[in-house]
């Protein structure tokens, strides 16, 4: 299952979410989206639109809605995973991705895909994509994969986050402090460490 959080500020951006689902898709069982626009630049029911056809071309999107961009990627993936939950779609793994992961080609992505689930099958907890030593040691919120119980664990501290207008604040809370955490309590491993100070991105 794969979680895929998104902030569509541009047509453009809409573009590159469309072509990344398409390659995504073909190698996860349902990805649910949950997102939230630039209202001031985007047109709703045209997104709405646009969705439903994209729908039509990928059978294991399922479109959860828009919400506000109060909390960022955390609070959309919260909101797709209970949804996941409602529907008793929940399984061992969930993959929690956001729209900067912009696969450049299928054999790429395809390759990584293998890697993570070697990782998963050997039985790590919390998985990330790339892991940073900025601030202190963490994964990069735009791809985390979780088993069950980290999944729920990190449901509930982002249920518990009271939300402000301050993004750094929330990503020093959830992305660095959360993830920092699970890696020094869970089986965890980086697909790409590189044991550098600051962010690569």
């Amino acid at each position: 299952l794969v979680s895929y959080a998104s902030h569509i500020n541009s047509y453009q951006d809409l573009n590159l979410i469309e072509n990344s689902l398409l390659i995504i898709s073909k190698k996860c069982k349902i990805i649910g989206i949950t997102y939230s626009i630039n209202s001031d630049v985007i047109d709703e029911n045209k997104i709405k639109d646009i969705f439903l056809s994209l729908q039509k071309d990928i059978i294991n999107l399922k479109v959860y809605g828009k919400i506000k961009n109060e909390g960022y990627d955390f609070r959309k993936h919260l909101y797709t995973i209970k949804k996941f939950q409602e529907e008793k779609l929940d399984k061992d793994y969930i993959l929690m991705m956001n729209d900067s992961i912009i696969p450049i080609s299928s054999i790429t992505f395809n390759k990584d895909m293998f890697n993570l689930l070697s990782f998963m099958n050997e039985g790590y907890e919390f998985i990330g994509f790339l892991a940073s030593n900025e601030i202190m040691k963490h994964y990069q919120s735009w791809f985390w994969c979780c088993d069950k119980s980290t999944i729920n664990w990190i449901l509930m501290q982002i249920e518990n986050m009271v939300y402000s207008e301050n993004k750094s604040e929330i990503v020093i809370k959830l992305e660095v402090g959360l993830s920092n955490n699970l890696i020094r309590n869970k089986r965890c491993i980086a697909l790409y460490d590189f044991n550098i100070k600051q962010n690569l991105f």
